[in-house]
């Protein structure tokens, strides 16, 4: 007898596996000038970002996320505290996650 997937386990809503990186990023929005973010969990299809309490994400929509040799556009799909959740446009390349991962420093385990 096989296991049926619960559908209220979060995994089972998510198109992509997301791993936990904690690295140091740009955010850059129509507005304006880059901001210092840092991903929280990252994606093929999005990343979690947290954002300084000073930055307003308020009016945020469409972005480009800058971190290590990469880039993504996407937009602000939710917004939760200090944290944004950005979808991007295009899937990311497996292998961009592989080595987004190799060079996080650490990996996130609560906030």
């Amino acid at each position: 007898m096989s296991a049926v997937p619960n559908p209220s386990d979060d995994h089972s809503k998510r198109d992509f596996l997301r791993v936990e990186v904690g690295l140091a990023a740009q955010l850059i929005t129509l507005e304006g000038a880059p901001k210092s973010v840092r991903i929280l969990d990252l994606s093929q299809g999005g990343a979690r970002i947290g954002v300084p309490e000073s930055m307003s994400t308020v009016g945020i929509r469409d972005c480009l996320l800058s971190w290590l040799s990469f880039e993504a556009f996407g937009s602000v799909g939710r917004r939760t505290g200090n944290e944004i959740a950005i979808v991007f446009d295009e899937p990311l390349r497996p292998v961009v996650i592989k080595k987004t991962k190799d060079h996080s420093p650490f990996v996130v385990r609560s906030l």
